[in-house]
This record gives structure tokens, C-alpha cells and sequence, in this order.
């Protein structure tokens, strides 16, 4: 397996397991009735804009510990270190072509969660949809991605 490959299976499992226990923690929260039933989108505005900055320090921390990993496998291994994150065209290529599909996704599911304001629904399946929106088209990305440097372009 190849070190974007890795980085890719990394993510995905990041993603899901930092949704799974986000969202573990948001329902509790929810369910204990830490919130004002008339500002139910300070609830849920809070709680995305702090889910962003933990996603992103454990992708940071997921990628550092990955290189790090990948380095002491390749002294093992007694292969080169050079090649790690370095990226060339067909890296560009395989990463466009999965975030565009994956931004398809998304935008299907802004749509989607427009369109339950538009029925009248809770604010609640508003950012449900759009966070579930979010989550699949970020794993259905890596998947690409595996998936075109496994198989091609």
C-alpha cells in the first residue's frame, strides 16, 4: 500500500471515528437538554464551529504520526525516506478528480438540507443532513482515491 493510500484509510477512519464520538457527545448534550429550545441554531452553530478545529487537530496529529510511522518502516526496510508527502501530477490529478466528485455530494446535500427548511422540518435535520452530507462525501473522496491510484485514472 502506497503512502497516499495510508494517508487516505487514515482519514477516512479519523473522520469517522472523530464523527462517531462528536456526534456521541453532541446527542448527549442534546438529550440532557443543554439548550434553549428557541435558539436551537446557537446550538447547532456552536457545536459545528467547535467540531472544526478538533477535526482538524486530529488530522494534523493523524498525518504527523503517519509520517513518523511510515519513516521508521522505511529504515527498517532500509528504503528512502525522500519520497514521503512529496506529491507529482498524477497526485494533482487523482486528488482533483475525487474532490470534484466529492463536492457534488455535498452540494447535493446542501441542496437536500435547504430543501427541509424549505418542507417546514426542524432546524435539527438541517445541520443533520448537511453534517451527514459532509461525512459521506468525505470518505466516498478517500475512497476515490484509493480506489484511482489502485485502478488508475
Amino acid at each position: 500500500m502506497t503512502y497516499q493510500e495510508k494517508r487516505s484509510v487514515t482519514y477516512i477512519v479519523t473522520g469517522l471515528l472523530g464523527m462517531l464520538i462528536y456526534g456521541i457527545i453532541v446527542y448527549n448534550r442534546y438529550q440532557a437538554g443543554n439548550y434553549e429550545m428557541d435558539n436551537l441554531m446557537k446550538f447547532w452553530a456552536l457545536r459545528i464551529l467547535w467540531y472544526i478545529p478538533i477535526v482538524i487537530g486530529v488530522r494534523i496529529v493523524a498525518e504527523i504520526l503517519l509520517g513518523i510511522g511510515q519513516g521508521i518502516s522505511n529504515e527498517i526496510k532500509g528504503e528512502d525516506n525522500d519520497e514521503i508527502g512529496l506529491t507529482d501530477e498524477r497526485d494533482k490529478l487523482i486528488e482533483h478528480k475525487a474532490d470534484r466528485i466529492s463536492m457534488f455530494i455535498f452540494a447535493v446535500g446542501f441542496v437536500t438540507a435547504l430543501a427541509t427548511q424549505a418542507m417546514g422540518q426542524s432546524v435539527h435535520w438541517f445541520f443533520l443532513t448537511l453534517i451527514g452530507f459532509g461525512t459521506i462525501s468525505e470518505v466516498l473522496s478517500e475512497l476515490l482515491k484509493i480506489r484511482f491510484y489502485r485502478k488508475g485514472v
